[in-house]
């Protein structure tokens, strides 16, 4: 994912990678923290990149990152 949309330009920048709360995700959780279009875009480019999820907003964010990705039951890798 990293390597993909920074192919132009430095978009992302994965800062840790760790098992999600449960296993039971039926949709990629694309959950964006900072209310901007700049975020919401990037957002959007990660949900096409991984061709699966759902893109929403939340104000805990207790990892203290822009954008948390958690991978569902839908995505497949490519």
């Amino acid at each position: 994912l990293e390597s993909s949309l920074n192919s132009v330009q430095k978009l992302i920048e994965v800062t840790e990678v760790k098992d999600a709360d449960n296993f039971n995700y039926e949709q990629t959780q694309i959950i964006f923290f900072e209310n901007t279009d700049e975020i919401n875009n990037i957002a959007q480019q990660i949900q096409k990149e991984l061709g699966a999820g759902v893109i929403k907003y939340s104000d805990s964010n207790p990892d203290n990152v822009k954008i948390s990705v958690i991978l569902g039951k839908d995505y497949i890798a490519k």
